[in-house]
């Protein structure tokens, strides 16, 4: 053979040598791992398998399937990519309309179930992922409960109008709130908090977006697909990942030795942007002849009621994106705590109304959380009945 030949066979005998190595280790972590986890709990979960063992919230829900699908790798070639449009300051889906395992697209809205055809008054809704209704199939968005309660409670045609979109703050909200005619007699109704927090507090830019600091942050966000799908793929990431956590002991890494001062300035700063942008959504829904109804979502980084043993576990769990050290945590906390206690007050001539003690699963029973933000359709019929009391005011 000639040399050519002979490094091709040496490269090739290489190779199949490192493919049996990395079967052998692969094998051999996986074995530990069956070893090292109980059958009722694994050891190390993604996202979407954390979903698949059926955590408590989906214990009395009816479309568990349809979300579990919904969190699929399948479900989201289904939907697409997502652009953003420099134009209005919002995101929207590349395609216009999609129908993937329980999320159904119409004209770029997420489809509210049981609208009337004919209607005299339209209730729009703004938020981000919490109201376009991650964690829920259409039926068991807000927006659509909403709907059904309108449809149920009253003779009045009026249609529920579900404007919610991933990742979106106030701001975004704000931008396509302008980009659409209003009505007389609309209500508009914004429901958020979460994602204007998270912006405040961990991208330290309120009047930025998720979407925009994602795509000013692609190593970051290459590193974290990278782990994302090792974190499925491969045994021995699963391994190292349960070995880490082991010795880190669930604790985020104490990798910022920023002063508190900053802490403070962010969120008081984050705060006082967020209220004047729901003065700024007040003011201009009033001047086109609309009534505008605020609501502080809840979470689990801040509430008065008492955590259950679930809550307490799912707040170890639940990643703050690429944002690993402890200061992050810290000041989400401090700002949801912030945020809750001086809303009331700031918007004393609004119709403001702070939901952040709404979710009680120690009184009433029941899990609702499925992340920090994110509940199942079970939350979602709560939160749905609070924002129906202060909407049936309005309807009065």
């Amino acid at each position: 053979m000639s040399v050519k030949e002979n490094n091709l066979v040496s490269f090739l005998a290489q190779l199949v040598l490192l493919t049996v190595l990395i079967s052998i280790i692969e094998l051999f972590s996986y074995l530990i791992l069956i070893i090292a986890e109980s059958p009722s709990e694994k050891a190390y979960k993604s996202f979407p398998e954390f979903i698949s063992t059926k955590p408590a919230p989906f214990n009395n829900v009816d479309d568990f399937k349809e979300v579990e699908l919904s969190y699929s790798n399948k479900a989201s070639r289904c939907r697409g990519k997502i652009i953003y449009n420099d134009q209005i300051g919002f995101p929207r889906y590349e395609k216009d309309n999609f129908k993937c395992y329980g999320e159904e697209l119409r004209n770029g809205l997420r489809h509210t179930t049981d609208q009337p055809s004919n209607f005299s008054r339209r209730i729009l809704i703004f938020g981000g992922s919490t109201v376009w209704g991650s964690g829920s199939s259409d039926k068991n968005t807000i927006p659509s409960m909403i709907q059904k309660k309108i449809n149920e409670d009253t003779n009045k045609k009026i249609k529920v109008i579900n404007y919610g979109f991933t990742t979106v703050t106030i701001n975004q909200q704000l931008n396509l709130l302008k980009n659409i005619k209003i009505h007389n007699h609309d209500i508009v109704i914004f429901y958020d908090g979460g994602n204007d927090i998270f912006q405040s507090m961990i991208n330290e830019n309120p009047d930025g977006s998720i979407i925009g600091y994602n795509q000013s942050n692609k190593f970051n966000i290459f590193i974290q697909n990278i782990k994302f799908f090792l974190s499925n793929t491969s045994n021995t990431y699963k391994l190292m990942s349960v070995v880490k956590s082991k010795f880190n002991q669930n604790e985020l890494q104490n990798c910022n030795n920023q002063d508190k001062e900053k802490s403070n300035a962010l969120i008081s700063d984050g705060f006082e942007h967020y209220i004047s942008k729901i003065k700024q959504v007040n003011e201009y829904v009033i001047k086109n002849n609309a009534t505008f109804i605020h609501f502080l979502q809840p979470s689990l980084f801040y509430k008065d009621n008492q955590y259950s043993d679930y809550e307490k576990k799912l707040i170890e769990i639940s990643p703050l994106g690429i944002n690993e050290c402890k200061i992050y945590q810290e000041r989400v906390m401090d700002g949801y705590k912030y945020f809750s206690n001086n809303y009331k007050n700031s918007l004393k001539d609004l119709n403001s109304n702070n939901l952040i003690n709404t979710l009680d699963p120690v009184r009433a029973g029941e899990e609702y959380f499925i992340d920090n933000l994110h509940v199942t359709s079970a939350g979602n019929k709560v939160i749905t009945e609070e924002i129906y009391m202060v909407l049936k005011k309005t309807l009065n």
